[in-house]
């Protein structure tokens, strides 16, 4: 919600967002205060059981455990926080599992799902998950490995989620994708809701907060920035092996992103936390200015000509925390693994980093197999059922 200056409102105290209802929608009339108002679900209540599995590093370890939940008839699902520990872990549960038909597959090929793929072949893989594990899904145990592309959008209903530690309220959005739907049966052993959540082998971040953390952070500090609000999701998880959900949705989110929370949690553990709260804070004043400077005044109504963006020339304004993807095309368009055709490819800004600005085409494009490789000016990739990867990355 927008103060009447157009900035958002402070947060209430922790005590009165506690008190708050959930589900709720609020609102503020012209001139008044926040209104609150509570929203009634029918939706049953659902009792998930999680599990803290210190193994957030040995991906051998977790294809094992998704391998033999779904050797018991369970549909599994994997869900990392990082496209290279969601490549290491499928290619460790392909060892393990060879061409076990338990492996989800788009057009016959096993397969993960993530970000990295072309448009035509995302829609490939949506529709192949969802047949997999939607609501009509296909009989039979099924392990997806993913990322974050699953954690929306998607009907999803898996017997058994297997996830990296994220923030409280990132968990309950993969949580979402567990027993989604009323089933008359499920398979033994899974009857209940169960989330098995992956967590560093030492027992706490402070390596990451001290900035040595193994190579693979596994998103913790990275894609999840604040390692407070880590470290608060990871305490409640061992505090409460039994959610609660929708009863439990605003205590748990509350006490693991309330700004008075994360403070005192700071506090407690010392100095490198509190200096690493003040390294969260610059780059959350950082972004929130940039926004300022290149957004619209959320208090003039969209048909007033007032409403304009900035002026800013032609420079794009970055999204995505400040990366700004790269689009190639490929001439002639090539055809992907999945048999789709592809005339052009969204690289991530990292992975494009390094290519000069005018290069827009790629070069050198040969495919042998289901396997496409090519150059963007000095840089070789590979595409093909994993997924776009640089030449040299595992599984090249």
């Amino acid at each position: 919600l927008l103060s009447e200056s157009g900035r958002p409102d402070p947060p209430p105290p922790l005590d009165d967002a506690l008190a708050a209802p959930y589900p709720a929608v609020c609102h503020r009339p012209a001139g008044a205060s926040i209104l609150v108002q509570a929203i009634a679900s029918d939706r049953p209540e659902k009792l998930v059981r999680t599990e803290l599995f210190d193994r957030i590093a040995a991906r051998g370890a977790v294809a094992g455990e998704a391998l033999a939940a779904a050797r018991s008839d369970a549909k599994v699902l994997v869900i990392r926080n990082t496209v290279t520990d969601c490549l290491a872990t499928q290619l460790a549960l392909e060892a393990l599992a060879g061409d076990d038909p338990r492996l989800f597959r788009c057009r016959k090929l096993a397969t993960p799902h993530h970000s990295r793929y072309a448009d035509a072949d995302r829609k490939q893989l949506d529709q192949a998950i969802e047949r997999a594990f939607g609501k009509r899904r296909d009989p039979g145990g099924r392990i997806a490995v993913a990322t974050q592309t699953v954690e929306q959008s998607l009907d999803l209903d898996a017997d058994l989620l297997i996830t990296d530690l994220c923030p409280m309220d990132v968990l309950l959005q993969r949580i979402g994708r567990l027993h989604r739907h009323q089933r008359s049966h499920r398979p033994d052993g899974f009857g209940e809701p169960r989330v098995i959540v992956l967590v560093p082998a030492d027992g706490n971040l402070n390596g990451w907060v001290a900035g040595d953390s193994p190579e693979s952070t596994h998103g913790l500090g990275t894609v999840y920035a604040d390692l407070r609000v880590l470290e608060a999701t990871w305490r409640l998880l061992r505090e409460r092996p039994l959610l609660r959900i929708p009863r439990d949705n605003r205590r748990l989110v509350e006490e693991s992103l309330h700004p008075e929370r994360l403070r005192k949690l700071a506090d407690e553990l010392g100095d490198a936390w509190k200096q690493h709260q003040e390294t969260v804070w610059g780059e959350l004043v950082t972004q929130t200015r940039l926004a300022q400077l290149n957004g619209i005044d959320p208090r003039i109504a969209f048909d007033d000509e007032r409403c304009l963006f900035p002026d800013r020339g032609n420079r794009k304004i970055p999204t995505r925390l400040g990366l700004e993807d790269r689009l190639f095309r490929f001439e002639p368009p090539v055809h992907s693994p999945f048999g789709e055709p592809v005339s052009e490819l969204s690289v991530p800004e990292f992975l494009a980093r390094g290519v000069k600005a005018d290069v827009e085409l790629a070069s050198d494009v040969e495919t042998v197999g289901d396997k496409i490789s090519f150059r963007l000016g000095t840089k070789a990739y590979f595409y093909d059922r994993i997924g776009l990867r640089e030449a040299d990355a595992r599984g090249g």
